[in-house]
């Protein structure tokens, strides 16, 4: 059973950056690979068994209330990401994970809450990652790379949820998932699924490349 977790849904999901869960679940679903979603609440323990973790974006006050730094989450949290659990961190949850505090030591740099803020840039956006490319839309006024890899984590600027409009980037963090446990990726999608799809993701580079070449 995969086990995909979600970090604070109620607050890290401004921009509906949770459902990037969504959508690794129907893969897998599709493909025959029994799993499940695990959202994890501020009074929850962060599970150690995780396959894939979620951290989306929040707002500086939802970051407030979350308050990782000083708290034995944060500990938590650097612990899974350091036992090599692939990890998808969306704009202030990859800002969160890039900068600050060495109290808990060091993961992207360290957790922190204290936002420097930068001019904010709000359009749709297609970049170059891994012999591929990525689109979304990135609404930031953070300095970040609009997206990057450092080991086991991603973090991204792209909101959409991503993972919905990329299947390159999706096979590519399925592929991780599975590694990790020693498995590859079973299969090919149902002909209709794939079809189907390939269309919606067509249509949706189709407007949105357009939009990002403004």
């Amino acid at each position: 059973m995969i086990r995909l977790g979600v970090l604070y849904p109620g607050h890290l999901d401004l921009n509906g950056d949770a459902a990037n869960s969504l959508v690794l679940a129907k893969e897998l679903a599709w493909r025959g690979v029994p799993c499940e979603v695990v959202s994890v609440t501020l009074t929850d323990a962060i599970p150690k068994d995780l396959d894939f973790l979620l951290v989306g974006h929040g707002s500086k006050a939802a970051w407030s209330e979350i308050n990782l730094i000083g708290s034995h989450r944060g500990a938590e949290l650097v612990e899974v990401l350091n036992s090599g659990v692939p990890t998808l961190a969306v704009n202030s949850g990859f800002e969160v994970l890039h900068l600050g505090s060495d109290r808990h030591g060091q993961l992207l740099g360290h957790i922190q809450t204290s936002f420097v803020a930068t001019e904010r840039v709000s359009k749709f956006w297609v970049e170059p990652f891994e012999g591929f490319e990525v689109l979304g839309y990135v609404n930031s006024d953070n300095d970040l790379p609009v997206i990057s890899r450092h080991g086991n984590v991603i973090g991204t600027k792209l909101h959409g949820p991503v993972l919905a409009k990329n299947p390159k980037l999706l096979s590519l963090i399925l592929e991780m998932i599975l590694d990790r446990s020693g498995s590859v990726l079973p299969g090919n999608l149902n002909k209709n699924v794939a079809t189907a799809i390939d269309g919606y993701v067509s249509e949706i580079w189709k407007l949105e490349s357009e939009l990002a070449s403004e």
